[in-house]
Parts: C-alpha cells; sequence; structure tokens
C-alpha cells in the first residue's frame, strides 16, 4: 500500500517500479496505490506500460475514516517521500503494518533498529525491492505496548506538553 498526493516528489513511480520488480519472485502480490493528485494519469501509463494493470489497483482518495482498515490489511507500507514529519509512516506502524520508508526521513530509531520501519534509498530500485523483501519475511511479534510507549510519543497530547515543558507552562 502506498498512501499520498499523488504528486511527482512522493515517488509513487519508484514504489510501481520496485513492485513491479518484486512480482517476478512473488507473482500473487498486489499494490494497492491511496490519494489523487496531477501525477495520477502519468502512474497509471506507467502501470499500463508494465503491463501490471491487474497487480496495481488505484483507490483515490481515502477518508481518514477508512484509512486504518486500509493500513491493517496489508503486509507492507511503502512511503519513499521526503517529509520532516510523515504521519502516515506512523499510523501505519500503529496498526502493526511493516513500513518501508526513505532513509531521507527522520524516524525513531528504535523502530528501525527493530526492523518495524526497513529504510531505503528511495532512489534506488534495488534497495526498494530489498526493503519490500524484508518488510514480506519480517515477522513482528505481538509488540503493542512496546508500539504504544514509541507512538505515544508521536501524539498531539505528547506534543503539547513538551511545549509547555519548554514554555514552562503549567498544566490545569
Amino acid at each position: 500500500l502506498s498512501v499520498s498526493r499523488l504528486e511527482p516528489q512522493k515517488r509513487v513511480d519508484k514504489a510501481i517500479y520496485a513492485f513491479y520488480e518484486f512480482l517476478s519472485d512473488n507473482p500473487n502480490s498486489t499494490m494497492f496505490i491511496g490519494g489523487t493528485g496531477s501525477h495520477e494519469a502519468h502512474l497509471k501509463l506507467i502501470v499500463k506500460d508494465l503491463g501490471i494493470e491487474t497487480k496495481v489497483f488505484f483507490l483515490g482518495f481515502i477518508p481518514d475514516i477508512d484509512l486504518l482498515n486500509y493500513y491493517s490489511s496489508v503486509d507492507v507500507f511503502l512511503s519513499l517521500d521526503w517529509a520532516d514529519y510523515n504521519i502516515t509512516v506512523y499510523e501505519a506502524v500503529s496498526t502493526d503494518t511493516k513500513v518501508v520508508a526513505s532513509n531521507e526521513g527522520e524516524f525513531n530509531r528504535e523502530l528501525i533498529n527493530n526492523g518495524i520501519i526497513i529504510s531505503v534509498n528511495p532512489l534506488d530500485i534495488d534497495s526498494i525491492v530489498n526493503g519490500i523483501i524484508s518488510a514480506s519475511v519480517y515477522k513482528m511479534v505481538n509488540k503493542k505496548d512496546y508500539l504504544s510507549e514509541i507512538l505515544e510519543l508521536y501524539t498531539w497530547s505528547s506534543y503539547c506538553k513538551n511545549i509547555a515543558k519548554i514554555l514552562k507552562i503549567k498544566p490545569n
């Protein structure tokens, strides 16, 4: 699954090319792409040119109410764009979905060190394919408590508490 605005900087084209390579050894796999944007027609053309129209499905805009269900129903979530804070990665992690993400992003080191987020070079198709393979074979052993502690750091409540601490504001 890949969910983002379908714009060139999101590198969904790289995800499609990597998925195409991944398919050679995993022919029963499918890819879902959520989002809309100016690059959508181009991405659909890539899929058609590669002959994988029956393996790649464009979902369009996914409402927030449905997003967690999509994350939790797939084996791997791909996010190859650069972002200083990529909420989709943490949303996917919160559903116990394995993530392949750009090494340009700043992600919690514990999640990377424990193989929950696989960090890849987003410009190197082989790196992305290897990330998908690693994520596909990695078995996340019920780490709900472990993940909850880490993900709590990325909630608005935690963020506001940290800002209040920095500003030396006492909570009511």
